[in-house]
């Protein structure tokens, strides 16, 4: 599954953030953001954090994709792009139903994708754009 995280401050959305044991603190790689309280934290990768506190935090949630194929809901594995509006969008899903990715074209053997106890997982190839519908939803999380 790929979650999107976000925080919300002064109004203003954020998926550039992290959190440690002192707290949450935004990441940006622009030198120019030493102006918006930005502090320089690894010289090397140049980069800069703002360190917030729990209270500065308006909202916390995520944005969770999944799509809709062949009457089931599925979780992405793989995807070409963010949003899935380019023309050649395309997601993979991962199956124990190797019948089910024959049937619809999506089957390679060679995409193995992990062994549990016996018991195999296939990345399926990729699925255009036009063959799914996406399910995206919004989840309200704690601070």
């Amino acid at each position: 599954m790929m979650d999107k995280l976000y925080i919300v401050v002064d109004g203003i959305e954020h998926q550039n953030f992290d959190c440690d044991s002192t707290g949450y603190y935004l990441i940006s790689y622009d030198p120019l953001s030493e102006n918006k309280g930005y502090k320089l934290f690894d010289s090397e990768l140049k980069q800069y954090r703002k360190y917030l506190t729990e209270k500065q935090i308006e909202k916390k949630y995520k944005i969770i994709d999944h799509i809709w194929f062949n009457e089931q809901k599925w979780d992405i594995f793989q995807r070409s792009d963010d949003n899935l509006d380019k023309p050649n969008s395309w997601v993979t899903i991962v199956s124990d139903d190797i019948q089910f990715l024959k049937r619809n074209g999506l089957w390679k053997k060679e995409n193995l994708v992990e062994s549990r106890y016996g018991h195999l997982y296939y990345c399926s190839l990729p699925i255009e754009a036009e063959k799914f519908s996406l399910i995206r939803t919004r989840k309200n999380l704690p601070i």
